[in-house]
């Protein structure tokens, strides 16, 4: 009799054990899964809008005076290349302008939760992000099932939406009527 109260009770741990391990790929998502940030890391994209390419590149890193040592991403659009900062800890993934300022835009917070929010400051410009739910989203790259919506948004401006796969990053950007970026391709190192 014992014996088989002990294995009811094993099957009920496993059981709630497989069924947390459900919903926690359901509704929520680790650190570098949804934002990778190896190194020589490229994503291109495509404007739908305008059909013009954006190469997006991690090289290198450099120091920013409050943040420490980021990771260089250089945006390459007609022949022009513009840097930018990237910061990913086990607790956010940032976007820093330049390296002399705290003016930055805050991509993520881990871990991803559905509904989750949060508010920051760049100068006198305060900025909301939702995580608004999960959405299968079709590229040139690939289709890409279960990809976090996350929409932006500060006063005066149109909301800038991003949907993040697990394992690639980035896979789509629709600011407005202003342009609507889909990942063409991608390429990590080995």
């Amino acid at each position: 009799m014992m014996r088989k109260v002990y294995i009811i009770t094993f099957m009920l741990v496993i059981g709630l054990f497989l069924v947390s391990c459900e919903t926690e790929v359901e509704n929520h998502a680790g650190t570098r899964d949804y934002y990778p940030n190896a190194d020589q890391s490229e994503w291109i994209y495509k404007d739908v809008i305008s059909e013009n390419e954006y190469t997006y590149r991690l090289n290198g890193t450099a120091q920013h005076s409050q943040a420490g040592e980021v990771q260089v991403l250089e945006i390459t659009y007609s022949g022009n290349t513009s840097k930018m900062y990237v910061l990913v800890t086990d607790e956010m993934a940032v976007l820093y302008y330049d390296l002399t300022s705290d003016a930055r835009y805050e991509l993520l917070h881990f871990p991803i939760n559905v509904g989750d929010t949060w508010n920051w400051v760049c100068g006198t410009v305060e900025y909301s992000a939702v995580v608004q739910g999960r959405e299968e989203v079709n590229t040139e790259a690939g289709d890409f099932a279960d990809c976090f919506k996350v929409q932006y948004s500060c006063a005066g401006s149109p909301v800038d939406t991003m949907w993040y796969a697990d394992g690639v990053g980035m896979v789509r950007e629709a600011f407005g009527n202003d342009y609507d970026l889909k990942l063409k391709s991608y390429n990590f190192p080995p």
